[in-house]
């Protein structure tokens, strides 16, 4: 069976991603529509670029609107940006604290599994000698009780 990767939730857009693309495009689409056709007529490059620096909120100041519609405008539309820019950084975000949550439950089940070995049969695998040598020492100096019944392996086999 192959282990989970932490790549494997970065597998094609899910629908989330693709609308905040979608919703992202529509942002610069109407930025560009307001500030070429209906507020300040800047060419269209010059507006997708006022678009893109009020929507990454760096705001170099070159191109600022120049009237009160535009300014109100300009206003609500940055507030759009960030909005945008918060839901999808939220979404990855969660999309990676996932993958991190599923990479550490099955390196737990992993373990677990290994430690069942372990006590039940009071042998290694012979897999990875290295990282063997830590637990080696840990049961080496733990007291060692050969008449213990196995119940308490049943608390590891949940």
């Amino acid at each position: 069976r192959r282990q989970p990767s932490f790549a494997d939730g970065f597998q094609p857009a899910t629908l989330a991603f693709r609308e905040c693309f979608v919703y992202f495009v529509l942002y610069l689409s109407v930025g560009v529509c307001a500030y070429s056709f209906v507020f300040e007529e800047w060419s269209i490059i010059y507006s997708l670029y006022f678009s893109v620096t009020t929507f990454t909120t760096v705001g170099y100041g070159s191109p600022a609107p120049t009237n009160a519609p535009s300014q109100i405008f300009t206003g609500f539309f940055a507030i759009y940006g960030v909005c945008i820019i918060a839901i999808g950084l939220g979404i990855l975000g969660q999309r990676i604290l996932e993958q991190q949550q599923r990479a550490y439950e099955s390196r737990r089940e992993k373990a677990k599994r290994r430690l069942v070995h372990i006590f039940a049969s009071g042998v290694e695998d012979d897999e990875d000698e290295e990282s063997n040598s830590g637990v080696d020492r840990a049961l080496s100096m733990a007291p060692r009780n050969d008449n213990a019944d196995s119940s308490c392996l049943a608390t590891f086999k949940d």
